[in-house]
């Protein structure tokens, strides 16, 4: 991350700065301006660490020396690095107005959608490649999203958008899903002590509550921002590694009849169980749509409401595989990776270590592809 500032710099001699500095270097980081100063010429930096309770950020200049910058409240910050600022604009222009500026899906048109736009706050995506491990999308998985857009929802296809463009896009919806995700985890560990429902049981005087709020800040808030984002970094940096992206172990099983009938046998049967949610004739009427269950993300916490939930609080309808539309692609391997890792955030979990024997999955895929044809055909 780099900032530019006129005049506010004091040198310093602090070698952890620098090395904070270095380690700044390899993640990928936007720049930053400062337009709240003076006149001057600017310089550029390098940000290594942020102190809250003296408001000095510390960086390192294009020379790795150390320096500080004193950060005053209501200064104004610009994003201005070259993929980030492209991004941004054309995100603007071409997500915000379902999206949201900040990502939360509530743009000003979302209010006429039955299913909210998805909110990246969470920093879940449903439709991955990767692992059933792995909690983030990579950024070919959203650069898929993008340029080929959900059918059967209202999420376009971007296909006439420049690849470069939509590389844009992709990776400031990352820098919104990240800022996200830091937010919900400082609210989370303020709330412990300090939600409105912790605060209005304290018997303490507010000044004191107060007192004890800033010094909790200040001793803890550089500790648990540092540690924030280690975590943060892990989970985007581990969905793009190559190693943990579903690759099937054998090459698809042709889609013969023989194929076919295993792969109805696994659906309708106990091992996959896919008909408790799908139905027995794939057209997503299967009895979990109308039991309680589960929430997601929360085992054994039972939904109050019938029916499937999302993380983002939506009703989930279990696809209907006979009208022959997959929002997450009908590839072949788009569908054995859902079958293999699940849809993150939903109830569709995971079978890649339930259909272990070779071929199992494949042929549930075979199965999955050819219900819409039979149905046309009369067939189940």
């Amino acid at each position: 991350m780099f900032v530019s500032s006129p005049s506010s710099v004091t040198e310093s001699n602090d070698e952890s700065s620098g090395e904070d500095g270095a380690d700044a270097s390899d993640a990928r980081t936007s720049e930053l301006a400062d337009t709240s100063s003076g006149e001057g010429e600017s310089e550029s930096y390098r940000v290594a660490s942020y102190d809250p309770a003296s408001r000095l950020l510390s960086v390192v200049n294009e020379n790795g020396v150390p320096a500080q910058l004193s950060v005053a409240k209501g200064d104004n910050v610009q994003i201005l690095g070259p993929a980030l600022q492209e991004g941004r604009n054309l995100y603007l222009r071409h997500c915000m107005h379902c999206h949201g500026v900040s990502g939360d899906g509530a743009g000003p048109t979302a209010q006429y959608f039955k299913v909210k736009p998805r909110d990246y706050r969470q920093g879940v995506v449903k439709f991955t490649s990767t692992k059933a491990n792995v909690p983030r999308p990579s950024r070919d998985d959203l650069f898929r999203i993008v340029k080929l857009g959900v059918p059967g929802t209202y999420m376009p296809s971007f296909m006439l958008l420049p690849d470069e463009e939509v590389h844009a896009i992709v990776e400031y919806v990352r820098w919104l899903a990240m800022r996200g995700e830091m937010e919900r985890k400082l609210n989370a560990w303020l709330s412990l002590d300090y939600s409105k429902e912790a605060v209005a049981d304290m018997e303490e005087p507010a000044e004191e509550i107060e007192s004890a709020f800033a010094e909790a800040w200040a001793d803890e808030a550089s500790d648990n921002i540092t540690q924030f984002s280690e975590e943060l970094q892990m989970d985007w940096q581990e969905a793009d590694k190559e190693e943990n992206v579903v690759v099937p172990p054998t090459e698809r099983v042709p889609p013969s009849p023989e194929s076919i009938e295993r792969g109805r046998k696994l659906f309708q049967g106990n091992k996959a169980k896919c008909a408790s949610c799908h139905g027995l004739t794939g057209k997503g009427n299967g009895p979990s749509t109308e039991s309680f269950n589960d929430l997601p993300g929360q085992p054994g916490v039972k939904s109050d409401k019938a029916g499937l939930f999302d993380i983002w609080g939506n009703i989930v309808k279990p696809r209907n595989l006979t009208a022959g539309v997959f929002r997450g692609g009908r590839r072949p391997i788009d569908i054995y990776r859902r079958i293999h890792s699940g849809i993150k955030g939903t109830p569709m979990q995971a079978f890649g270590s339930t259909l272990n024997k070779e071929g199992e999955i494949w042929d549930v895929v075979n199965y999955v592809l050819s219900i819409p044809f039979e149905n046309k055909q009369g067939g189940h």
